[in-house]
């Protein structure tokens, strides 16, 4: 019974991740499949499919199998497959699901179009990349049950899950530009930070705009230079792990004893406070910090960009007060517009972009390598760009 929450968790953690695939891909429905001893492939997890397990068998199993051995995606059309909902899809593509040097398992993306587009969805095969390291940290865990508690592999292993998540989340939330949702909760409640501070940088003071923990009566706006700690995170862009004095006079760590501040990256100046986690901070959380910073500020950015746009937008010009006869539709010249939005396709590159990113921030917190970290970062920002280009 003492196991029971924990696979709960992780039947929870593979669903949501099964879902969120299936957005980033456009897919009606997505399996995660792995091998069984006799060669025969199974569902470990999944979203929106059929409840029979018989819906693997046949064209989907021989897909599966093809993707495998030949370590290629396959394609298939002219299927038809109830799904949970009722859909019928129609269409499906398999990728293998690659670690290191072998493949693992597939990934099945159904859609209930008569032909699979790629072009609408994220890249089956960067998302299999993705499943892969999200099934090696999962593995590492389930081997931790024959391990004892008070192992460092075992400790480290599970911080290194929930850093990759912290980032896959911080790095969706940064693309989903309708969504306000508080980037200060979210690493409080993956990550089990007390204390958590987005501090933006206006001229030579910070101001508090996203928090968790502070308080009701959150602090007012710090100036950089009454800190020593606060000039060498703003203005050189290094992490500082920061204790309260004896004095406690540090309004920016809100009530946390200890803190990391770290730069919110390029194009997106300011401070992120992270504060008092339950274990206390070990080297793993000061090799996170720049990166979490780094996402934090493309959250940020991504959200200050469509209000500058507005703000810079020019106000109509009056109409004439002159009456004018009306001219015939046809010959009707239209006033200069803005130029329109540049489509989807030409962005085509972002999200792969952006996925790669994700896998290097989730390896990153696999090996704890900082370099690997900055690397994720900067794809990130690059991404985004793209995106909001």
């Amino acid at each position: 019974m003492a196991d029971q929450p924990a696979a709960e968790r992780d039947r929870e953690f593979w669903t949501a991740r099964a879902r969120n695939v299936a957005a980033l891909a456009g897919a009606d429905a997505v399996g995660v499949v792995l091998p069984l001893p006799d060669g025969r492939y199974v569902a470990y997890a999944g979203h929106n499919l059929p409840a029979e397990a018989a819906w693997l068998d046949g064209a989907p199993q021989y897909l599966v199998w093809s993707a495998v051995r030949q370590r290629a995606l396959q394609r298939r059309a002219e299927t038809a497959v109830t799904l949970a909902d009722g859909t019928v899809a129609r269409s499906m593509v398999v990728a293998p699901i690659p670690w290191s040097d072998r493949v693992i398992g597939a990934l099945i993306l159904l859609r209930a179009s008569a032909t699979y587009d790629e072009a609408a969805g994220a890249a089956p095969e960067e998302l299999a990349r993705l499943m892969g390291l999200e099934l090696a940290v999962s593995s590492v865990l389930q081997r931790t049950d024959q391990k004892r508690p008070e192992d460092d592999s075992v400790r480290r292993a599970i911080e290194d899950r929930r850093h990759a998540i912290a980032l896959y989340e911080l790095g969706r939330l940064a693309l989903r530009l309708g969504d306000r949702s508080s980037a200060a909760a979210l690493l409080a409640d993956s990550l089990g930070y007390a204390v958590v501070g987005v501090w933006g940088l206006d001229g030579g003071t910070l101001r508090l705009e996203d928090a968790h923990g502070y308080g009701t009566t959150p602090p007012g706006p710090v100036a950089v230079d009454s800190d020593p700690a606060l000039p060498r995170v703003v203005r050189d862009g290094v992490a500082q792990r920061v204790q309260r004095g004896p004095n406690g006079a540090r309004p920016w760590m809100g009530p946390a004893g200890e803190v990391i501040a770290a730069p919110l990256g390029e194009g997106s100046r300011g401070v992120l406070v992270v504060g008092d986690p339950p274990q206390g901070f070990g080297p793993a959380d000061v090799a996170l910090a720049p990166s979490l910073g780094e996402a934090v500020g493309l959250v940020r950015r991504a959200r200050a960009v469509p209000a500058i746009r507005e703000a810079q937008r020019p106000a109509p010009e009056p109409a004439p007060t002159i009456a004018r006869p009306e001219m015939p539709r046809a010959v009707a010249v239209a006033a200069p517009s803005e130029a329109p939005a540049p489509s989807r396709t030409r962005r085509g590159w972002v999200v792969p972009l952006f996925l790669l990113a994700l896998v290097a921030s989730g390896i990153g917190a696999f090996l704890t390598e900082p370099l690997v970290f900055v690397l994720a970062g900067l794809l990130l920002l690059v991404a985004l760009w793209g995106w909001l280009a």
